[in-house]
């Protein structure tokens, strides 16, 4: 596929290693004809020096850069037309100024994909060495005058045969980290299905025992949750589509510290699957419909047999294109182009 933004340019990817959406990224720069050096914003592999990163930044993000910045120069490329930054957690202030005058004609883009009050307020001093600075979040994006863009999904047609799916083999499916108050919900949400057999899937992430068990001291967040009915194994993304790809509804707890739409929420779209979440503000997106989307609330999640049993409702198509990673891709570049 030849396209006019990024057919022969050079980008470097500065990517979150998360459930291999990196990759899905990835592919689409390469197939519209980027030459593309691909590094992770966290050079860290250990869950607690990737905790401390997250909660004493200025501790850890210094080296964190360094270690980044090596990386990028052993590619050799002499001239970026595009760098291209997802969030940035471990990227300070020096490396883009440095980044900067090394490759001058790049063009600079950054996607924040978490709520700016989440831990990233740092953000907002290095948004001054972007082009464009996008958010999935509409309250930051108002807020701090940022280009609203809002997830995406991977067509599974992509990835997948289907035809090996059975659609009814589980009512309803959960596949995310576990943070805040995730667990607790999912907990309520177990109770209310576990007198109507294996009908929920729910996958819970989390990087290590040791956090669950400090979690579960600082404010007893697993209270409901034996750690056996916790992963501290990440879930590929072609296991992830499978599950989703064979459930009738799918559960979105997302972070009480953001407002844009989770990734899984915009998947339930492109996979034409039924949504349950506690994010009020989809009421506000194109593509809500009362007969495909469930508000609950955390504090009583009460999940509505009638939707569950109900049929899914059809969009127009132009509405599932709008949201795929290749439109979502395009708009940003074109921005820049």
């Amino acid at each position: 596929m030849k396209d006019k933004y990024l057919q022969d340019k050079n980008v470097l990817f500065i990517a979150r290693n998360f459930f291999s959406y990196d990759k899905a990224i990835l592919d689409e720069l390469e197939v519209r004809g980027a030459m593309v050096d691909l590094v992770y914003d966290v050079p860290f592999t250990s869950p607690l020096l990737k905790a401390l990163l997250r909660k004493m930044r200025f501790l850890l993000a210094p080296l964190a850069s360094r270690l980044i910045e090596h990386e990028i120069t052993s590619f050799q490329t002499k001239s970026y037309d595009y760098v291209f930054v997802i969030l940035g957690e471990g990227l300070t202030n020096r490396f883009y100024y440095r980044l900067k005058l090394l490759h001058p004609k790049a063009k600079m883009i950054l996607y924040v994909w978490d709520g700016i009050k989440n831990n990233r307020q740092y953000l907002k001093r290095q948004f001054k060495y972007f082009d464009l600075v996008s958010s999935f979040d509409p309250v930051d994006s108002e807020k701090y005058s940022l280009n609203f863009k809002p997830l995406f999904y991977v067509p599974p047609d992509n990835l997948l045969d289907q035809s090996n799916f059975n659609v009814n083999r589980h009512l309803v499916s959960f596949i995310g980290t576990s943070h805040s108050s995730r667990s607790k919900v999912l907990a309520k949400i177990r109770a209310q299905f576990s007198t109507k057999g294996n009908v929920i899937f729910i996958f819970e992430y989390l990087q290590a025992k040791w956090l669950y068990y400090l979690y579960n001291i600082w404010d007893q967040r697993y209270s409901s949750t034996p750690i056996d009915l916790i992963s501290f194994k990440s879930m590929d993304y072609n296991s992830v589509l499978e599950v989703m790809m064979a459930s009738k509804a799918i559960l979105d707890l997302p972070h009480p510290n953001q407002s844009g739409l989770t990734i899984r929420s915009i998947e339930a779209l492109g996979l034409k699957k039924k949504l349950i979440t506690t994010n009020v503000n989809i009421v506000k997106y194109d593509f809500y419909n009362p007969s495909n989307v469930l508000l609950i609330k955390p504090d009583n999640p009460n999940v509505s047999e009638e939707f569950l049993y109900s049929d899914y409702f059809n969009l127009d198509q132009y509405i599932y294109d709008k949201y795929t990673v290749s439109e979502w891709l395009k708009s940003l570049f074109a921005k820049v182009y």
